[in-house]
């Protein structure tokens, strides 16, 4: 794949300045349950890929929202034409977006979202329910209605919804901090050790390599100096656009670890099925795969240990609440079911909960529930008490 052709538009390294060193150190934990995710060395088959890229994908979808809500602040989108601000500005989403959206390949031009689905085409990955989605956005329908509609996967729509929240209540600063520390910064780090995944082989993944190699070129060598100077320009001396930066930038990131929570979690459910009698090898730390158990998945974005978690029973719900931070969900399952049925495992920002599969909890079998935010009323969470499930550590 070839470059735009065009010199980076900053050569002064904004990404080494005291104010971006100190965003960078404030989010370095954050990052790092990104970066050292266990999701890269589960790669280890051409089905994890697949895996993987049938989750991911709607990353590579979303990254363009939160490129275009820079480009509509920045430039001007709207007829009759008048210049912005900052020409400086203008020029960088512009060649940005020149790459993003319409990259040379081959002997033609096109977006990195639609080169990766060539690439899940070759890989023989399922991409109907991506096409669906942008199918329906196609037709007007909004976002979150497209995500439930298209039956995009869980974990994928809780990634989305997070970037969705942020393209659409952030400011503009917080919402560049997003996209250039979560984003540019991080990819090529990120793609460095998907590419040395034990599954990269040549052949029907050369599309899919071609993929990732091109973003940890162009990503770190022009378009995070060039989204670090624009971070800097818009945060100058002002503390509390720093600090709003660092409270969407951390989202972000537990966003993602949630993200390859989830895909580690459809590795294990397609290994467990693909075994005779739907098994799963035991002694790795993970819930072993009963199938007189119904799997229930709790995303839990930001929660990071599982002595925040509460997880109860009574009358036939079953409800997890994060102490710390508000979050959590309700789910009704069978009336006699108690706490000592229940066995709970937390890993990564997923809660596990399996329970017997009597025929009043069978319809949940598989089930995931993703959980964004706290929940509103106080009085919805239980108190502890004695029939609490304990978590499996």
């Amino acid at each position: 794949m070839e470059s735009a052709g065009s010199a980076p538009l900053f050569n002064d390294d904004a990404g080494h300045s005291p104010e971006i060193r100190a965003l960078k150190a404030s989010l370095a934990e954050a990052q790092g349950r990104v970066l050292d995710h266990p999701i890269y060395r589960r790669l280890a088959t051409v089905e994890d890929l697949i895996a993987f890229t049938e989750l991911h994908v709607y990353a590579v979808w979303d990254f363009m929202s939160l490129l275009k809500t820079l480009q509509r602040e920045f430039t001007c989108v709207e007829v009759p034409w008048r210049p912005t601000a900052s020409p400086a500005a203008r020029r960088l989403i512009n060649e940005i977006t020149l790459v993003e959206e319409t990259d040379t390949y081959g002997d033609g031009y096109l977006s990195h979202f639609e080169l990766y689905l060539a690439a899940m085409e070759d890989l023989g990955a399922d991409t109907s329910a991506v096409r669906r989605f942008v199918g329906l956005l196609d037709a007007g329908v909004e976002v979150p209605e497209a995500l439930e509609r298209a039956g995009v996967p869980a974990a994928a729509a809780a990634f989305v919804r997070s970037t969705w929240h942020v393209v659409t209540t952030a400011p503009v600063h917080a919402v560049a901090a997003a996209f250039a520390l979560t984003r540019e910064d991080l990819i090529p780090e990120m793609f460095e050790r998907v590419v040395s995944a034990e599954a990269i082989e040549a052949g029907r993944l050369d599309r899919f390599v071609d993929y990732l190699r091109r973003h940890i070129q162009v990503d770190a060598e022009e378009h995070t100096p060039m989204a670090m100077r624009l971070l800097l320009d818009l945060c100058g001396g002002n503390p509390q656009r720093w600090a709003e930066c660092v409270t969407v930038a951390r989202s972000c990131f537990d966003a993602r670890a949630a993200l390859w929570s989830g895909v580690c979690a459809e590795i294990d459910r397609r290994d467990a099925a693909s075994r005779p009698g739907g098994g799963h090898a035991v002694g790795d730390g993970r819930p072993t795969a009963d199938p007189d158990t119904v799997a229930i998945r709790v995303e839990l974005p930001g929660t990071t240990s599982a002595e925040d978690l509460e997880v109860t029973v009574t009358s036939g719900v079953l409800s997890v609440r994060d102490r710390v931070r508000g979050q959590g969900c309700d789910i009704a399952l069978a009336g006699d079911l108690r706490a000592s049925d229940v066995q709970a495992h937390f890993s990564g920002g997923v809660l596990t909960l399996r329970c017997p599969a009597a025929p009043a909890t069978a319809r949940v079998r598989r089930h995931a529930v993703a959980v964004h935010e706290a929940l509103e009323t106080p009085a919805a969470t239980p108190q502890a008490s004695p029939g609490s499930a304990p978590l499996a550590h």
